[in-house]
């Protein structure tokens, strides 16, 4: 997972957008990453995913979301 990059939708961040590193991620819920940051556990929830990396490889992005190479 230390190559696995999650894009989310972040508002306030550069771009609205933030990028997780796959090896913060600490449990796949029904609805949401259970996410490491700073010592807390956070809440992502599947609809704010925009792409998902693995290494250079775009595995998966939400239609209609572009994001750079």
């Amino acid at each position: 997972m230390d190559s696995t990059e999650i894009t989310i939708v972040h508002r306030g961040a550069p771009g609205d957008v933030k990028v997780i590193r796959g090896s913060s991620i600490r449990d796949i819920a029904p609805r949401a990453l259970l996410v490491e940051e700073d010592g807390e556990e956070v809440v992502i929830p599947y609809h704010r995913i925009r792409a998902i990396r693995i290494g250079e490889d775009t595995v998966w992005e939400k239609r209609g979301y572009r994001s750079s190479p």
